[in-house]
């Protein structure tokens, strides 16, 4: 099973990853080494690294709006929209 906290925060954007099936055909554990941290480490880099070498791509819907909002509100809004990738035209 992917360790849940990987899936859940995303790689590209910190976004959920959905429609994921991973399987593990192979393991071992030892009394000293083995340990739930190690596992769950040992998940989210084999996770990543499957995830990374799929070369995924972000689909994000793309939508043209006009802000009107008054001028002691400019910088908030500005930054609001930079934070979500927004870009502003003038």
């Amino acid at each position: 099973m992917v360790h849940h906290e990987t899936i859940e925060k995303g790689i590209l954007s910190n976004n959920q990853i959905i429609d994921v099936r991973a399987v593990l055909y192979d393991g071992s554990f030892h009394n000293v080494d083995s340990s739930e941290a190690a596992f769950k480490i040992a998940a989210s880099k084999a996770f990543q690294r499957a995830f990374q070498n799929a070369k995924p791509v972000l689909l994000e819907p793309v939508v043209t709006l006009e802000v009107t909002t008054p001028s002691e509100f400019m910088g908030d809004t500005t930054g609001n929209i930079s934070s979500r990738r927004g870009r502003i035209r003038v």
